[in-house]
């Protein structure tokens, strides 16, 4: 069957059979069907438990439970096809800085020291503050002596337990929850990024020697978002959520700000689900068509070029032969 299971859910437990088997003395076998098996949390009664599901954990499992019957030997295996899924909701933040200097060894050590200091905020709001990108430019009004550095920032709602208030909701209403969960901390989140950065105005860094450097905050603002992170995308396949996010299956990819899954490009190939960029083939190798999800695909060029020319050649070998055929068919009318 298929078992679609929130990215980061605290805790997920699949049990091996879905119907309630009265059975004694029974023993389950857990397999995952990829090329490198994780190792898979199985409890006494036979679930599998997932704890800060990810999207590489998605694909293929199946469960084999096996018991006596009357004395007699009995198996039954069950198979699942499980997709990693999440709701959409983000928070970007862009952040505009003034200093002195536009040094990268200077930005480095300030934006490590923002990081560090974000390292709170992240544990009491239950979210993932992640540095995106960074841009430093003369400022307008003293252009040779005054920077701007620019500092955007993605916050994920989904960081360790966040997914707490609805723990102990039935399938059919914990997405319902999920959603309001998200929409909920959107707002908590952006308040507590702005009351950071009142009490946290200026960053005061200090060099290898007594040298100091200040990076003063100016402007904080956010950009609330309905997209699908790097890895996923919208393919509707959640009947009960269909604006979700689900994760890529192999073969495909999905970068960020996407929010759909498209086929790897030749040359490249996804061996999981949930990837943002598919892997290139080794040592030049291409494939020989887009979506490849095994590094078996990969084959070397000379090999696919030959292909090529021998289904090129093909027409131009009817055209010399067909001739003849006719002329022969004309003879023995």
């Amino acid at each position: 069957g298929l078992v679609f299971i929130h990215t980061e859910s605290s805790q997920y437990s699949l049990p091996c059979s879905p119907i309630d088997m009265k059975v004694a003395d029974a023993t389950y076998n857990w397999v995952q069907d990829r090329e490198d098996p994780k190792l898979l949390l199985v409890t006494k009664e036979g679930h599998l438990l997932f704890q800060h599901f990810q999207a590489s954990d998605s694909g293929k499992y199946s469960c084999t439970i096996s018991y006596k019957k009357h004395g007699v030997p009995v198996s039954q295996t069950f198979h699942y096809s499980i997709f990693g899924y999440h709701v959409p909701g983000a928070l970007d933040t862009v952040l505009l800085f003034h200093s002195t200097l536009c040094e990268e060894k200077w930005t480095k050590k300030f934006l490590w020291d923002l990081q560090d200091k974000l390292r709170k905020l992240e544990m009491e709001q239950h979210c993932k503050v992640q540095l995106t990108a960074t841009f430093c430019f003369p400022s307008l009004n003293n252009p040779s002596d005054e920077f701007i550095i620019q500092v955007q920032l993605e916050v994920s709602l989904f960081g360790p337990r966040w997914d707490e208030p609805c723990n102990l909701q039935n399938m059919e209403k914990v997405t319902d929850c999920y959603r309001k969960t998200v929409e909920h901390n959107l707002g908590k989140v952006q308040l507590a990024l702005t009351r950071f950065f009142k009490e946290h105005k200026s960053f005061q860094i200090t060099g290898t020697d007594t040298s100091s450097i200040n990076f003063t905050n100016e402007f904080v603002g956010f950009l609330k978002t309905k997209q699908c992170s790097e890895g996923f995308g919208q393919t509707r396949e959640l009947q009960r959520c269909l604006d979700c996010c689900i994760a890529c299956p192999p073969g495909t990819f999905s970068p960020p700000k996407a929010s759909q899954c498209s086929p790897c490009p030749v040359g490249t190939y996804s061996l999981i689900y949930g990837v943002a960029f598919c892997t290139p083939c080794k040592d030049s190798m291409i494939t020989r068509v887009s979506g490849a999800s095994s590094i078996t695909d990969c084959v070397k060029k000379e090999r696919t070029q030959q292909v090529d020319s021998i289904v090129h050649r093909i027409p131009v070998l009817i055209l010399i032969i067909l001739p003849a055929i006719l002329a022969l068919n004309f003879l023995f009318i």
